[in-house]
């Protein structure tokens, strides 16, 4: 049945009766599970408002007036530790009630569910009216949203919103048993207790000093224009007709106009080819060649000729006004003076996102985790008056856990006896050169190696990432600018001197194979579902990819878990702001009498996170305490 809780004069019907607040709140503590939603105006919680609660299960949903029933009489009900709250994509509706002061302990998203039990079903949709139809076989109409505001708590908006509460039950059943059939319960359960996180993230959000960001877009300008009239000259001085308007400048007859349109890939690559400058990269949907003018492929021929890397710097100065502008003035909250994006719990790799467009509000939010990571750009990110900031991230994480799972020696050896420069350590294994001058590998040799082969530390970098996320020799001799036979050389030895990596690397790729699933870890087993259409090079990348990168970002998560547990239980929410989660990094904004033991907490979470995934080799975490996101 569907009650509603108004003190608005408003007719019982046969669909809708009236109840009192009591009647909701003595029918919630006889049931264990409670499902919830709001209709909201607007979308923020800051400046919007809510417009009713609902609450309620398959055999009764109640339906509150917030507008006319103060919400604080369900505060102990929704904050009841014993109660589990159902909704679908929840991290909307707790950012209302915490803006209210209430905080929900114990959720089920049947939304982030869906994503993880149908991780890699790209084509199964997880708007809560299909998964409802999936499930349950009714098709919720969502027609009725647009006109809330207009018809108000007329009796289809009612049945309406009681609606998107009824079903939340059922689906989470049916979803358990899809998820205990695949092994997927514990990195269900995991997820679900990370949604209060990310909700709180959100609703905390970040700082800019507007005064330093606008010296910094002057800056961005100042450079963006240095560095074209610099590609400009170069073609004037070298006279590269093909880009030269033949026809004299009207204000200086002794200067002739460029006419290249630096924005445009194609006219770039025309322009780096009659320099002599390979711009060819193989596509590896079709193996065909392409013309490329990606910064990435470019920074490999520097050496070349100086123009690249004016033009790689005339790319970035463009980015940063473009993206990290004027821009970014109108994402600060009208209210709190703050930014406050929208994160996105799971992606393919478990990991999280942020950033993008709210596609039903049509509301453009900035990506945090993208942030330029130079001094002069992060340096605007800072805390309120009063606060400091604790940034802290995992050492090498994704490293470490990879040397977790393929337990090869030599990567063990390397982080059990403190060889913290990966890259000079691979060399020394890759080069014969190198160990020829030293035949001792120890913590002064990697100096020395560092100093003597930075040619050959930088190919071992580059090597390294490369064929630890699928790459082949020629991926190495791409990434590196040498000749194929090098990389090939380079891509046999490394297999070579790290046996393990290549035993890993072939049992999950015939596993993967084998099975259709990739699994990330042994602990909380999140999966990826081969689609059936995916080609083996991909399938291949993923087996190799996704279970560092899924098992990195359940690391994260937990260790968000465990300070958000801390926060709760000393009573520092809302003091205490979780600012950013940047992949392995925390940005924790807290009072400055409380930095140091806040510092040692986040510390011990993020390791005791750690220890859960990686017990060969420890996964350890450095804070720092900074007036501003130092990292």
């Amino acid at each position: 049945m569907v009650y509603l809780i108004t003190n608005q004069e408003i007719q019982e019907s046969s669909s809708v009766r009236l109840a009192s607040v009591q009647d909701c709140v003595d029918y919630c503590s006889r049931i264990s599970e409670i499902g919830l939603d709001t209709e909201t105006m607007g979308m923020d919680p800051y400046t919007g408002s809510i417009l009713t609660l609902q609450l309620g299960d398959y055999e009764n949903q109640f339906v509150v007036d917030l507008t006319t029933i103060n919400i604080n009489n369900f505060k102990n009900l929704l904050e009841d530790k014993s109660k589990i709250f159902l909704g679908h994509n929840l991290k909307f509706d707790i950012r209302f009630l915490l803006h209210k002061g209430i905080v929900l302990k114990n959720v089920y998203d049947t939304y982030i569910a869906e994503q993880i039990i149908w991780n890699g079903h790209d084509e199964i949709k997880k708007s809560l009216d299909f998964v409802c139809y999936r499930y349950v076989g009714v098709m919720l109409d969502k027609s009725i949203r647009g006109r809330i505001f207009k018809e108000k708590l007329s009796e289809r908006v009612i049945i309406y919103a009681a609606d998107d509460i009824k079903y939340l039950g059922k689906i989470k059943e049916k979803q358990l048993e899809r998820a205990t059939k695949w092994d997927l319960l514990r990195a269900v359960r995991m997820n679900n207790m990370f949604v209060p996180v990310i909700s709180y993230l959100e609703y905390s959000g970040f700082k800019l000093d507007t005064q330093k960001w606008k010296s910094k877009i002057e800056q961005d300008k100042k450079t963006l224009k240095e560095k074209l009239a610099e590609l400009n000259k170069y073609i004037q001085e070298n006279s590269i007709k093909e880009f030269i308007d033949p026809q004299l400048n009207l204000w200086n007859e002794n200067e002739s106009r460029v006419n290249i349109n630096w924005n445009s890939p194609e006219q770039v690559a025309k322009f780096f080819k009659i320099l002599g400058i390979d711009t060819s990269i193989q596509d590896p949907e079709t193996g065909e060649l392409k013309d490329t003018v990606n910064a990435g492929f470019l920074e490999k021929q520097v050496n070349k000729n100086p123009i690249i890397q004016t033009y790689i710097d005339y790319r970035a100065a463009l980015k940063r006004c473009s993206t990290y502008g004027e821009n970014w003035f109108r994402y600060i909250n009208p209210v709190t003076g703050r930014i406050h994006t929208k994160f996105q719990q799971w992606v393919t790799t478990g990991r999280m996102s942020s950033g993008g467009k709210d596609k039903s509000s049509n509301v453009d939010y900035p990506n945090a985790q993208n942030i330029p990571a130079d001094e002069e750009t992060r340096s605007c990110i800072v805390p309120e008056e009063g606060y400091i900031f604790i940034n802290a991230d995992y050492d090498s994480q994704e490293v470490r856990v990879f040397a977790n799972f393929c337990k090869d020696e030599a990567l063990i050896k390397m982080f059990k006896e403190g060889f913290t420069d990966m890259h000079s350590y691979t060399a020394w294994h890759i080069f014969p050169k190198i160990r020829e001058k030293y035949p001792e590998l120890n913590q002064e040799t990697i100096k020395l190696i560092k100093k003597d082969f930075p040619k050959e530390r930088q190919i071992s970098k580059l090597g390294n990432f490369a064929i630890q996320y699928g790459g082949t020799g020629y991926t190495v001799a791409e990434n590196c600018n040498i000749p194929i036979e090098e990389g090939e050389a380079f891509y046999n030895a490394y297999f070579q001197a790290f046996k393990g990596v290549k035993k890993y690397f072939e049992q999950v790729f015939n596993r993967a194979k084998r099975t259709r699933v990739i699994t990330y870890n042994d602990i909380t087993r999140e999966k990826y579902f081969i689609p059936n259409n995916l080609p083996e090079s991909k399938i291949k990348n993923a087996s190799y990819n996704y279970p560092v990168q899924g098992t990195s970002a359940s690391i994260t998560k937990y260790a968000g878990i465990l300070y958000y547990r801390h926060l709760l239980e000393e009573n520092l929410l809302f003091k205490v702001k979780i600012a950013i989660i940047c992949h392995d990094e925390f940005l924790i904004e807290v009072p400055e009498e409380l930095a140091e033991q806040e510092a040692k907490i986040l510390k011990e979470c993020m390791e005791k996170a750690g220890e859960l995934y990686c017990q060969t080799i420890k996964l350890t975490a450095t804070p720092v305490i900074t007036r501003w996101w130092k990292h």
